[in-house]
């Protein structure tokens, strides 16, 4: 069966080399004996120079001068402006249709999975230019659920570099993908070493296609008579009177395509030009004058003699092609200095030739390469593979469910076997043996007014800070993403407070809490029982003691889909008309037993355990959105696998009823010496407990796999969050008297 690929990249506007590199992308891939679509997905800024009223309003809203005078002149403009504004708007539509195979129409991420695709092919164009793109967009680099395999080709960043906080997050996005080339060399030089990751270089996709192929689709010779092409992406009266001078030394008229109108000048200018128009004005050129990028490509592909005009816009594209093709001096600053010679097409194919069979070589072993579930539904999605793999071959992919799991590419493993010694997954349970030592612990009033429970883990990580160490542990971000993070001052501690009910990223905990084990600092981890196993084996994979580490799991109830969450948080906000601006899975500002949720809105409203608030919670506790593995939980007993296990004291009442209070009761179990040395030098108040009468079932089996699993999944696929929730969350509409009630009471704290 053909492999199903997916490009993702800019193409529904009236841009001659979005359109055309689109273009040649499926062409190439399709002509490879692939089934390849060019994904229907266009940003919300683009859409509006998709039609002709809304590419007319976006003209009058940039203008800032809004005088009487300057209103009438600008209307009658944009009126002139319809008709070939109208004309160019249909031939480009005309175009895609003719000539690029497309998917369904996709409004987000959701909509690509859903595509069922197997490989998605990022690029090219500026798709990772954040000031064109409306910020740094995960779609664009091929962040979409239940793809196998992720290859951005020739994608273009726009500029020298990204801002601290951009650069932030498009480091985590690259080293997501499987392979990754861009079109600058710079570009791949600059993002290799903020992502320390292989970046390639490699050719603009309309390099790909033959002069052939162009040709092919070239209808008829649009510009009769010889002439020289002027083909400005950005105007310039310096470059247009260069191209006029030089038209008229060689006898030549000169044509002029542009993207408006320039009333000094005696040339003829062409705005309506679709794409193929574009293409024949070039095949049957004498000579070609630019200063753009995919001016300069079709000059090269179609044989021209051409001078390329140094806009300071086109940056180190325009000079990478025209270095790999041996052109440089075809780059001119103000005019045309002396007579060239012809340019020499048998060296230029040569050259571009290399650059263009590395590109391809490129692109087949990507789409090519094999890959092997490691643990398959056994992986609990740790990451710690990825982080040992000496040759980057390990790829944590999100399944549809919204599970991180490892793929190994074949073509880039060595078979060392170190993604298999450290895999929880895969190795028998190393664990401590059953300990008696079991405490109930409350921390001081304000510290656990923010804990969960009794703020055990809190105390924990404040003796060891306080001693000089570090702690790592679970942040639940701004974005609403849950992931381990480092800290080592009691500010940065309680950032982390609080239960988070979604699985967190250790990716980027692994490397740095190396580094701090081998400085001989004390570390401090906390996780989910698997999460503390994978840790473990990695440090000892590395062959660095263990000795100052010391590990702290919780009593886990199973891991529930990251996915669930996140398009949850979007529900409220769409439900509750604002942004969520906090949210709190448990909050002692309602209660520390039973259902506890609070809803923080940016319009400043406080939303406390309505129906909706409690639907997340409530598909957690039917354990129908539980990562497969858990069912299969082999740590869920009393033998631990940290030095310390901690959770709710829930059945405190049996053991003494006076000690439990409405802020909380932590239990705390040492399952080690170092452990149990660590809760001795904690601040707080302590007694001993039991695990008789405690109510933690998964001190003694997993949970338990719902017989509604597969129906669950099944519903969500077709109904969406919404009937989920609906059907198993309990989430239902309010009756009159509640919307009474909520309209009188404003929903308000």
């Amino acid at each position: 069966m053909k492999k199903k690929i997916g490009v993702i990249t800019v193409h529904n506007n009236t841009n001659y080399g979005a359109n055309l590199q689109a273009f040649a992308s499926c062409e190439y891939l399709n002509k490879q004996g692939y089934n390849c679509k060019l994904i229907d997905y266009t940003i919300s800024s683009h859409l509006k120079s998709t039609k002709l009223l809304s590419w007319l309003k976006v003209s009058w809203d940039n203008e800032k001068n809004k005088s009487l005078s300057r209103k009438i002149k600008l209307g009658i403009s944009l009126l002139l402006s319809a008709g070939w504004k109208g004309k160019r708007l249909k031939n480009f539509s005309t175009f895609r249709k003719n000539n690029i195979k497309t998917t369904a129409n996709c409004k987000d991420a959701k909509d690509v999975e859903n595509l069922g695709l197997d490989v998605i092919v990022c690029g090219s164009d500026q798709i990772w230019n954040p000031t064109i793109m409306d910020g740094v967009n995960p779609i664009f680099f091929g962040d979409i659920d239940g793809i196998n395999t992720r290859v951005s080709y020739a994608a273009s960043v726009g500029k020298d570099k990204y801002s601290e906080n951009e650069e932030k997050q498009v480091k985590g996005l690259v080293r997501q993908l499987d392979y990754c080339s861009v079109r600058e060399e710079q570009t791949a030089d600059y993002l290799s070493k903020v992502s320390n990751v292989n970046v390639q270089t490699v050719c603009d996709p309309v390099f790909l296609l033959e002069k052939q192929d162009y040709e092919k689709i070239i209808k008829k010779q649009v510009i009769k008579g010889d002439y020289v092409l002027l083909y400005s992406v950005i105007h310039n009266e310096e470059m247009s009177k260069v191209a006029q001078e030089y038209a008229d030394k060689k006898g030549l008229k000169l044509i002029e395509i542009c993207a408006g109108k320039d009333k000094n000048v005696s040339h003829k200018q062409i705005l309506s030009y679709g794409p193929i128009e574009f293409l024949s004005a070039f095949k049957y050129a004498k000579t070609v004058i630019t200063n753009s990028f995919h001016g300069t490509a079709f000059s090269i592909i179609f044989e021209k003699e051409f001078y390329v005009f140094d806009n300071k816009h086109g940056g180190s594209r325009i000079t990478n092609v025209l270095s790999k093709a041996g052109l440089l001096e075809r780059l001119i600053d103000s005019k045309i200095e002396k007579e060239y010679k012809s340019i020499d097409y048998i060296d230029v194919k040569e050259n571009v030739k290399n650059y263009v069979q590395s590109s391809k070589e490129f692109l087949d072993k990507a789409l090519n390469s094999e890959k092997e579930n490691i643990a398959k539904d056994a992986c609990v999605g740790c990451g710690a593979c990825v982080s040992v793999c000496p040759k980057d071959a390990i790829r944590m992919i999100t399944t549809k469910e919204g599970f991180l799991q490892a793929y190994i590419d074949k073509s880039k493993c060595i078979d060392c076997g170190l993604c298999k010694n450290v895999c929880p997954a895969l190795n028998k349970v190393e664990k401590s043996e059953q300990s008696n030592k079991v405490y109930a612990f409350k921390a001081e009033n304000e510290i656990r007014k923010e804990s969960a429970s009794g703020g055990a883990f809190y105390a924990l990580a404040k003796a060891v800070i306080d001693g000089g160490g570090v702690f790592y542990g679970a942040k639940l971000c701004n974005d609403f993403t849950v992931k381990h993070v480092r800290g080592e001052t009691e500010e940065q501690l309680s950032k982390i407070q609080g239960t988070k009910y979604a699985q967190s990223k250790l990716s980027e905990c692994y490397k740095p809490l190396l580094c701090d084990l081998k400085s001989g600092k004390t570390v401090l981890f906390s996780g989910t029982p698997c999460q503390i196993d994978a840790v473990n084996r990695f440090v000892r994979a590395k062959n660095v003691s263990i000795e100052n580490l010391i590990t702290v799991d919780i009593i886990c109830h199973g891991v529930p889909s990251p996915k669930i969450y996140n398009e949850y948080i979007k529900w409220l906000e769409n439900e509750y008309g604002s942004k969520v601006a906090k949210y709190y899975f448990r909050s002692k500002r309602i209660s520390w037993r039973g259902n506890s949720c609070l809803a923080v809105l940016q319009d400043g409203r406080e939303i406390k355990n309505d129906k909706k608030l409690n639907g997340f919670m409530n598909l957690y506790y039917s354990n129908n959105i539980t990562r497969k593995c858990c069912y299969n939980c082999k740590y869920t007993t009393q033998e631990r696998v940290a030095d310390i296990t901690i959770s709710d004291y829930w059945g405190i009442e049996n053991i003494n009823k006076e000690f439990e209070d409405e802020l909380g009761v932590s239990m705390i179990i040492a399952n080690t010496e170092k452990g149990n040395d660590l809760f001795n030098s904690i601040k707080g108040k302590k007694i001993k407990g039991s695990l008789e009468g405690v109510k933690q079932p998964q001190l003694k089996e997993p949970p338990q796999k719902p017989t509604q699993r597969k129906e669950f999944w099944q519903d969500y696929e077709s109904g969406g969050l919404k009937a989920v929730l609906k059907k198993y969350g309990g989430v239902k509409k309010d009756s009159l008297k509640e919307k009474a009630y909520h309209l009188i009471r404003g929903n308000k704290s």
